[in-house]
């Protein structure tokens, strides 16, 4: 299957899972200079400490913004419920662009559509994350991920399509292609990795900008309004720092940083 591979680890002989249709392997990293994020568990860990501080969470489609001279004065949610902060933030990842439709100088965000899955091993493998290169038997060039997660389970993800973004995530569209060629990559690398039991399969958006840099800053016309996005792959690893930078330009009207090339204003004409 493999006519090239790259695959990154610790050693092959430190991995002793990787044992199939492996070309070469570099080291990019060890122990202390790696981690591991479970993305769900963090965002839910996240979420409780805010709520542990006071915040009220709602969860809710929004529909419409109310501007009144450049200030954003109320925000309309779906069930009829309206909000009217003191400041508004646009964290909406690949939907960022839909907040056109409210009057928002915002730009259009790329996206790329990117399934994931989730297995268990019939015996525990060891945390070492896997990136691999190849050219699958249509001569397609592919870059899948593996990472081994300390409760047991697999995570594999990779590969992306152009495909139409919906308005709920809840839409989103399981494409049964790209879980087999996910699984049948995970066989072709590794013994232990094949006819596990798969516990999730999954899609997601990737977003990026029009100029591949991130958006972050006071969104143009407003003097209330903030955005955060444009990360692509990187949301997870940025997202702290991102809220730092947001927290603070929003407080102090200055960020520790200099974000000026991360200014939403580069995308809108005579701001």
């Amino acid at each position: 299957m493999f006519r090239s591979s790259d695959v990154t680890l610790s050693a092959k002989s430190t991995a002793h899972w990787i044992n199939k249709n492996v070309n070469q392997v570099n080291q990019i990293g060890n122990s202390p200079t790696t981690a591991q994020i479970h993305p769900e568990k963090y965002t839910l860990a996240l979420l409780q400490k805010a709520k542990d501080m006071g915040t009220n969470i709602v969860f809710e489609k929004v529909t419409d913004l109310t501007i009144q001279n450049n200030t954003i004065t109320a925000v309309i949610l779906a069930n009829g419920e309206i909000l009217t902060p003191d400041t508004t933030i646009i964290a909406t990842g690949p939907w960022i662009g839909r907040s056109k439709q409210w009057g928002l100088s915002l730009p259009d965000i790329k996206y790329l559509k990117a399934s994931s899955i989730v297995m268990e091993p019939k015996e525990e493998i060891s945390a070492h994350a896997c990136f691999a290169t190849y050219i699958d038997q249509h001569g397609k060039f592919r870059q899948p991920e593996i990472y081994p997660r300390p409760d047991g389970f697999v995570y594999i993800c990779g590969g992306s399509r152009q495909v139409d973004l919906p308005d709920n995530p809840d839409d989103i569209l399981l494409e049964d292609d790209d879980f087999e060629n996910l699984i049948s990559f995970a066989a072709n690398v590794s013994s232990h990795l094949e006819d596990c039991e798969i516990k999730k399969r999954q899609a997601c958006y990737v977003p990026d900008s029009p100029d591949g840099s991130l958006i972050l800053g006071e969104i143009p016309n407003t003097n209330n309004g903030y955005v955060a996005g444009g990360h692509g792959v990187w949301g997870i690893l940025l997202s702290q720092v991102t809220g730092l930078l947001i927290a603070e330009l929003i407080v102090d009207g200055k960020t520790r940083f200099d974000i000026s090339s991360f200014e939403p204003s580069r995308f809108v004409e005579n701001v």
